[in-house]
C-alpha cells in the first residue's frame, strides 16, 4: 500500500476531497449543562435579613425562589456570611479571614450589602452638628473602603460575578425635606454604582428609589431595616439585575 495518508484536513471520500465535518461550530449556549449554582452573600444585616418576620431569609430567600427557574441552573446554594452591624472597614477584615475567603474562591455569585451603618455612624457622631463637609470626606472614604472590598474580592475570585446592593434612606421622614440632607443622601446610597464601573464582573443594584417611594410602608417597626415587604423591594431589585446579565453571571462555573 503505497498510498500517502492526507495530511491536512481534508479527507478523500469516493475520490473527492471534502471539508471534515465539524458537529459543534460555535460555542454551546451558556444554560447548555445546567449550574450547581453558588452563593456567596457577605455584608450587614440586610444580609442577615434583621426586620423579616418568621426568620425567613429576607431578600435572599426571594433570590434563591426566583433565580431557580432560571433553565441553567440546576441548584442554588447560599452561604449567608452576612453580620448585623457591620461598616465596610470590619467588611474588609472580615474578608481576609480565612473561612471567608475560602467561601468567596467557591462561589459563582457574591453579593454584597454594605453601607447602611456607615451612614448612621456619621449621623451618630455628628448628631449635634451635622456639616455636609463631614457627610463629603466620609464619603470619600467610604468610597474608598468599597474599592477595597471589591478588589479583595477580584483577587480571590476574579471569574464569579459581583453584586453589591446599594442602601436606602432611611431619614427620609425627618431629614428627608432638607435639599441639602437629600442631596448628600444620594451621593451616599448611591456611592456603589460609581465604583462598580472600575471592576470587570461587578454589578450595581439601586434601591435607595423604590425606598422612598414607599416610605415607611418597607421598614420595620424600628424604622430603620426593611420589612417583608421591603425585603421584597431589594429581591426585586436585585434580580432584575442578575437576570439582565444572566449569560455573563451563569459563564463563571466552578
Amino acid at each position: 500500500n503505497n498510498f500517502a495518508q492526507p495530511t491536512s484536513t481534508t479527507a478523500i471520500v469516493n475520490n473527492k476531497e471534502r471539508p471534515d465535518i465539524y458537529f459543534f461550530k460555535e460555542e454551546p449556549p451558556i444554560d447548555f449543562v445546567p449550574l450547581d449554582f453558588k452563593i456567596t452573600a457577605i455584608g450587614d444585616s440586610l444580609t442577615v435579613g434583621v426586620g423579616a418576620e418568621g426568620n425567613n431569609g429576607g431578600y435572599l430567600n426571594y433570590i434563591k425562589k426566583h433565580l431557580i427557574e432560571e433553565k441553567g441552573i440546576k441548584s442554588i446554594e447560599i452561604s449567608n456570611l452576612g453580620k448585623a452591624g457591620i461598616r465596610s472597614d470590619e467588611l474588609i477584615k472580615l474578608l481576609k479571614t480565612k473561612d471567608v475567603q475560602s467561601e468567596i474562591q467557591d462561589a459563582n455569585l457574591i453579593l454584597i450589602t454594605i453601607g447602611g451603618n456607615d451612614l448612621m455612624k456619621v449621623v451618630t457622631d455628628h448628631i449635634i452638628k451635622l456639616e455636609l463637609t463631614v457627610f463629603e470626606r466620609e464619603l470619600t472614604l467610604f468610597k474608598q473602603r468599597l474599592r477595597d472590598i471589591l478588589s479583595t474580592i477580584e483577587q480571590y475570585n476574579n471569574e464569579a460575578s459581583v453584586v453589591l446592593i446599594g442602601f436606602y434612606n432611611p431619614f427620609n421622614e425627618w431629614i428627608g425635606q432638607i435639599s441639602e440632607v437629600q442631596l448628600i443622601m444620594e451621593q451616599w446610597t448611591n456611592a456603589g454604582e460609581e465604583i462598580v464601573t472600575e471592576f470587570a464582573n461587578a454589578y450595581y443594584v439601586n434601591v435607595a428609589d423604590v425606598f422612598a417611594t414607599h416610605g415607611q410602608d418597607a421598614l420595620y417597626d424600628d424604622y430603620f431595616h426593611p420589612n417583608d415587604f421591603g425585603y421584597e423591594l431589594i429581591g426585586k431589585e436585585t434580580l432584575d439585575v442578575l437576570l439582565a446579565n444572566i449569560d455573563a453571571i451563569l459563564s463563571a462555573r466552578k
